[in-house]
């Protein structure tokens, strides 16, 4: 690899390395990576988008088998980013969404990580 290839790439290396250090920073290490974020991902759409989520369909929606899915779940109401609850119109369906915490995390995240999505100009 010759060293004009090595600096055409150490930007975009650069700014991976500072959004997981933020990440990092936001969430801590343990969710940094794998199901947790996954599931941080999905939450945080399905919010935007006014969706309730079952644990269930969370679990498929983010790849996880439902046995983990409900480990990290567990941990992400721990750290105050998730909560569980149920819907009247459901009866026995565990729904999952994101905190107000959860969400302003994933926002200050997001709008750091990709300005450009989060601009409001055209």
């Amino acid at each position: 690899m010759t060293t004009g290839a090595l600096r055409d790439t150490a930007s975009p290396a650069r700014s991976l390395k500072e959004q997981r250090q933020f990440r990092r920073e936001l969430f801590g290490s343990s969710f940094f990576d794998g199901p947790a974020w996954d599931i941080l991902l999905e939450l945080h759409i399905a919010g935007i988008e006014g969706r309730l989520v079952s644990l269930d369909k969370l679990c498929r929606d983010a790849t996880v088998p439902p046995s983990t899915g409900g480990r990290w779940v567990k941990a992400l109401q721990i750290e105050g980013l998730v909560a569980r609850g149920s819907d009247e119109s459901r009866i026995g369906v565990d729904f999952v969404r994101l905190t107000l915490e959860g969400h302003a995390a994933m926002n200050r995240y997001l709008e750091r990580v990709s300005p450009k999505v989060h601009s409001t100009t055209p």
